[in-house]
């Protein structure tokens, strides 16, 4: 069982996960690709201009937060 986080794979996202690998009868061991140092930024993969329907109204935000 071992620990993986996106970031150290060459994803910029904080994205723990945790991989528990069971392999039955005679095998090689099983290895985790070596980690990767983070070239880019989130800000380097999103989109400049989202489409509006991607947005919440006013409305619906008012119903989710708390005040």
């Amino acid at each position: 069982m071992t620990s993986c986080n996106a970031k150290d794979y060459g994803i910029p996202q904080n994205r723990e996960r945790v991989f528990c690998i069971s392999i039955l009868g005679d095998h090689e061991p099983y290895i985790f690709h070596e980690k990767q140092e983070l070239t880019i930024r989130l800000k380097d993969v999103l989109e400049d201009e989202v489409d509006e329907k991607y947005y919440m109204s006013e409305e619906r935000v008012a119903q989710l937060t708390w005040k």
